[in-house]
């Protein structure tokens, strides 16, 4: 096997781990929620007050962020290796990654797990890099589309300037 192809399996692979990792959360959000182990309920407000500490109330979020963050910085330190030798598959396996954490958020009313599914959109801009122009092009008008640049969170607006800029550099 060449390095080419042991790099593109070894990016495939951190991205199956994302794709697992963002499986996972819902589902074990959706477990704790039922044994009442997640969600604004009196007594974890209460504790939450008390400890100051937003991070011990809600480890289940917190693993989320910190492995979303984890899983795509090792996957972007994949693609820049891979990138030089095989540029299409790092281009559709950060397309893949992208997709993933931009996945459309139901409208309205969201539960907690998806506004921090919502947060977490924003470890995408390490892949963004490794897009194609028109790649870069279709997610900068799709989050435009999704939301309007007036009613974006900071976060969003970040990753769409960054999108902007890299589309002037290509």
């Amino acid at each position: 096997m060449s390095t080419a192809e042991q790099q593109a399996v070894q990016a495939g692979a951190v991205l199956a781990q994302l794709e697992e990792h963002y499986a996972r959360y819902p589902e074990e959000y959706a477990r704790q929620a039922a044994q009442g182990g997640v969600g604004r309920n009196f007594a974890r407000m209460f504790r939450r007050w008390l400890s100051y500490n937003d991070q011990a109330a809600e480890p289940l979020h917190t693993a989320f962020l910190e492995g979303t963050a984890a899983l795509t910085g090792e996957l972007a330190g994949l693609l820049a290796e891979l990138e030089p030798v095989d540029p299409l598959t790092s281009r559709e396996l950060a397309m893949r990654g992208v997709a993933l954490l931009l996945t459309p958020k139901p409208k309205g009313s969201m539960s907690e797990c998806e506004w921090y599914m919502t947060a977490a959109e924003y470890h995408c801009a390490v892949l963004l890099p490794y897009l194609s122009r028109e790649d870069l092009e279709y997610w900068r008008s799709e989050m435009l589309r999704r939301t309007p640049r007036r009613m974006m969170f900071p976060k969003q607006l970040e990753l769409l300037e960054q999108a902007e800029k890299l589309l002037k550099e290509k």
